[in-house]
């Protein structure tokens, strides 16, 4: 994460940070066996420092979706179940 913010200082040195993206969790693939996510409390950890930080961010997505027949996730490696667990 810092080293996320410090590239958006050396972009615009006095300007807000900004994560537009905060993951608490990611997609699932039909072939994936297992994954790793956040904890819970790296999830809170992280959200608490951008938050002391005085940085804007956004939970993506807090909870996932579904576009029923299109495309999903425009993986071209694999497919993205329907049900997507982001947290």
């Amino acid at each position: 994460m810092d080293k996320n913010f410090a590239t958006q200082r050396s972009y615009e040195p006095n300007g807000p940070l900004v994560n537009s993206e905060f993951y608490p969790g990611w997609i699932v693939t039909w072939s994936q066996k297992g994954r790793i996510d956040p904890s819970v409390d790296e999830i809170i950890n992280g959200s608490k420092y951008m938050f002391k930080l005085g940085a804007s961010f956004n939970y993506y997505m807090f909870y996932g979706g579904t576009n029923f027949g299109f495309w999903n996730g425009a993986e071209t490696t694999s497919a993205v179940s329907v049900f997507i667990d982001v947290g």
